[in-house]
């Protein structure tokens, strides 16, 4: 299309101060090509799972000491280790899941960890920090049943970092996948951590044709607009066919982006793959939502 002409004559008209979302099955922040822009910044500034695919529902904690360890508790299982982590948490209530990967069993990414093994169990903490503070999260990444030595993760909106889910062996630590936090404890009833991951590659695929830097390295081989800044948005549940949305939400990704850019004064530009062939154009409910 030009782009390549274009931003070389225009060096600085590249996309920068611009916003993609992507609303598609979520977008790899650790993919070379999408980790800074043409400027340096981190490209991927927000990463939202509206699929529920990555929803880990949490329930409050019970602590206990078992065998001289303290334990998280709850119906669905236990965690040992909390009492090691430095923060501590306001009150003392942490809220406590499981993010299971039975539940990935129909995507492209049953084993995160790729250890032959696809009915591991990893749990999730989460809590408001004592002395205030953004609500925080600790995943027990290497399955051993304990947060000990385990990261505190704030949502990555506040501290834009992923994480893999290790390998026992680092010599075949090459996890397929990288992973990023929302913690959302203000939904009274509904408190849950997000798990955004792209298990279809569609999004991540998206996000490096419209932006784009310096892909795999290769300075020059960029996108349409490296300068770009990414949202990405999943509205696509991996383990559904063709990587479906799920009701509601491509309407809560597209209120979610235009809210976004309301609120910081930044221009987003939407860029949705998915579509329904059953509905007359302008008539469907989706049409209603955009205009």
């Amino acid at each position: 299309i030009g782009a390549a002409a274009f931003v070389d004559a225009h060096p600085t008209w590249d996309g920068r101060g611009v916003v993609v979302a992507v609303l598609d099955t979520g977008v790899d922040p650790s993919v070379p090509g999408l980790t800074t822009t043409s400027t340096g910044d981190v490209k991927v500034i927000e990463t939202r799972d509206f699929s529920g695919e990555g929803d880990v529902a949490l329930e409050k904690a019970r602590t206990s000491t078992e065998g001289g360890a303290s334990v998280l508790r709850t119906d669905d299982g236990f965690v040992k280790g909390f009492d090691t982590l430095k923060a501590k948490p306001q009150g003392g209530v942490v809220w406590l899941g499981f993010f299971k990967e039975a539940a990935l069993k129909n995507s492209a990414v049953p084993d995160v960890n790729l250890d032959g093994n696809t009915d591991q169990v990893f749990a999730v903490a989460a809590f408001e920090p004592e002395g205030g503070g953004e609500a925080v999260c600790v995943i027990d990444t290497d399955g051993d049943g304990s947060l000990a030595g385990e990261a505190i993760r704030p949502s990555y909106r506040v501290d834009k970092k992923w994480f893999l889910f290790p390998h026992a062996d680092p010599r075949k630590n090459q996890t397929p996948i990288a992973f990023t936090v929302t913690v959302l404890l203000e939904e009274r009833g509904e408190e849950k951590v997000e798990l955004h991951f792209d298990d279809g590659g569609h999004g991540t695929h998206c996000a490096g044709i419209a932006t784009g830097h310096s892909i795999q390295g290769r300075k020059g081989f960029d996108g349409i607009a490296p300068g770009a800044h990414v949202m990405s948005l999943k509205i696509g549940h991996g383990a559904l066919a063709g990587g479906a949305t799920t009701k509601g939400s491509k309407k809560a990704a597209i209120d979610y982006a235009a809210k976004w850019s309301r609120d910081h004064g930044v221009p987003v530009i939407m860029n949705i793959s998915y579509g329904i062939g059953s509905a007359l154009e302008g008539e469907g409910k989706i049409d209603a939502v955009l205009d």
